[in-house]
Parts: C-alpha cells; sequence; structure tokens
C-alpha cells in the first residue's frame, strides 16, 4: 500500500487468500479479521507436526515474489497458533487472544516464524 498504493495491496490479499485456499482443505475455514491479519480453523487437525509443516509452507509460499503491474511485491508472514486440544473448555474468544499472544511471540523472534501458544508458568507462590 504504502509503496505501490491500495491497488496493489488488494491485488496482494487476493494472492495470499489464493495461496491459503490452496494449502487448506473443503472443511476448514479462512476468515480475514483485519487489514493484513487472518484466521485459519483446521477442523478436526490436532497433529502438531502437521500444523507446523502447513505453517511453514504457508510462510514459504507467501515469501515468494508476486506480480503487479510490472512491479514485484514482498511480503513475510508470521503465525500463531493455538489447540482446542490444549483447553478443557475451549472457548472462541480465548483461543483468538492465545493465537495473538503467539504470533506477536513470533513475530519477536524474528520475520517469517511460526509459533504454537504456550501459556504462561504460574509464578511461585501463586
Amino acid at each position: 500500500n504504502d509503496t505501490l498504493g491500495h491497488a496493489a495491496g488488494d491485488h496482494v490479499l487476493e494472492q495470499v487468500a489464493r495461496i491459503m485456499v490452496g494449502i487448506t482443505r473443503d472443511e476448514d475455514i479462512i476468515a480475514r479479521v483485519g487489514g493484513d491479519e487472518f484466521v485459519m480453523v483446521f477442523q478436526g487437525l490436532c497433529d502438531h507436526r502437521r500444523i507446523e509443516d502447513l505453517a511453514q509452507r504457508l510462510i514459504s509460499q507467501l515469501e515468494l515474489p508476486m506480480r503487479w503491474q510490472g512491479q514485484e511485491c514482498r511480503i513475510s508472514a508470521s503465525a500463531g497458533t493455538t489447540m482446542s486440544t490444549d483447553y478443557n473448555h475451549p472457548d472462541p474468544a480465548r483461543m483468538l487472544a492465545d493465537a495473538d499472544h503467539a504470533l506477536y511471540a513470533a513475530k519477536n523472534a524474528g520475520r517469517s516464524r511460526h509459533q504454537f501458544y504456550e501459556p504462561a508458568a504460574p509464578k511461585a507462590g501463586a
């Protein structure tokens, strides 16, 4: 958006959506929740290794240059994941907040990373 304008940004978002649809199954859900933030829900997928593989494949594909009007657009992506199986009573709002914490942990560790949510350890005496 800043360099090539909003039309280029819209094109990049369309390509991002196409890539996400390409790595998901029909029963999965993809939702755009902010300017450049998306939520992906993988129905019945509880294998950490498979999710890590999907996240790394998504990140790698999003880093490939995208062409728009003869210009090359490059983006990076980070991802945060939480698993419904990690909760006694999964609450979508809490899971979304926890996934967001994992996302920011991934971003703080550097670009193009994926991080599973890890609850903070209880403090001694708490």
